[in-house]
């Protein structure tokens, strides 16, 4: 109570020394007044400072917010045209090995360049449809590759879309030979849905090894010849001792599937 009292007395002597009338002649105890009051007066200059600075700080915090969030919208935008910048380019890398593809299987066919819209891995077939059907001219048996090798043939078409049977399913068998010793076999799905191959009718004694190149027969009348398959991962021998069980890493990555090239016969 008393300290409430005191502060009234002294803000009302301020306040009354501040907008009274000023004198040159000030008697001894308003000198003495004077003298008492300025710690006080520069104690009130202060706190009046500090509260402007106060009101400052968050005037500067509010401005800093508003940077943030500037900032944060401009990462998000150029985070979006990287990401879009990163697609455009494996997109044209893709579009590129298609064109290679192309140029190298032109004089034999005509190719049609369409997007994988859907997969199928289901246990019975391992098949992706592709956008093109009858309208493009498409029709069953017809071979489909992409810029690292074979994927598969056309097995049924509709109007605008077409399925097409993967060489990684059991029914998708493929003649090929090894290079470069030309020894002959057959390619087929493991039947696990994975995404390897099985080489099979190979002699024990075949002049094989690892990491040889298979092409495409062209035995079979389904794929034309010389087409990149895939390439031996794995050599073992079979129970028996006669025959040898190879496995085949195929050259197309099935799991990245995203635009492929219909081969249409020229003749």
């Amino acid at each position: 109570m008393i300290i409430g009292v005191t502060a009234f007395i002294i803000i009302f002597l301020f306040i009354a020394y501040h907008t009274g009338p000023k004198r040159d002649d000030m008697s001894v105890v308003e000198k003495i007044f004077c003298d008492v009051m300025a710690p006080f007066q520069n104690g009130l200059i202060w706190v009046g400072d500090q509260f402007s600075s106060f009101g400052g700080y968050f005037t500067s915090v509010k401005n800093l917010e508003a940077e943030n969030q500037h900032l944060k919208e401009e990462i998000s935008a150029l985070q979006k045209e990287t990401s879009r910048l990163i697609e455009v380019d494996l997109e044209n890398s893709r579009l590129r090995k298609l064109l290679g593809m192309s140029e190298r299987l032109e004089n034999r066919f005509a190719m049609t360049v369409v997007p994988v819209i859907a997969r199928n891995s289901s246990s019975w077939y391992n098949t992706v449809t592709i956008k093109g059907g009858a309208d493009q001219g498409f029709t069953k048996g017809m071979p489909v590759v992409n810029g690292d090798g074979l994927v598969g043939r056309i097995i049924s078409v509709s109007e605008y879309t077409s399925e097409v049977l993967l060489i990684l399913d059991k029914d998708g068998t493929v003649g090929v030979l090894v290079q470069p010793s030309r020894t002959p076999g057959v390619v087929e799905g493991k039947g696990d849905l994975g995404n390897h191959l099985q080489l099979n009718h190979v002699p024990y004694d075949a002049n094989i090894q690892k990491n040889q190149t298979i092409i495409s027969s062209g035995l079979g009348g389904i794929y034309p010849a010389g087409l990149l398959v895939g390439y031996i991962s794995e050599i073992q021998t079979a129970a028996g001792g006669l025959m040898l069980e190879v496995t085949v890493t195929p050259f197309v990555d099935f799991d990245r599937l995203e635009e492929v090239m219909v081969l249409k016969n020229k003749e």
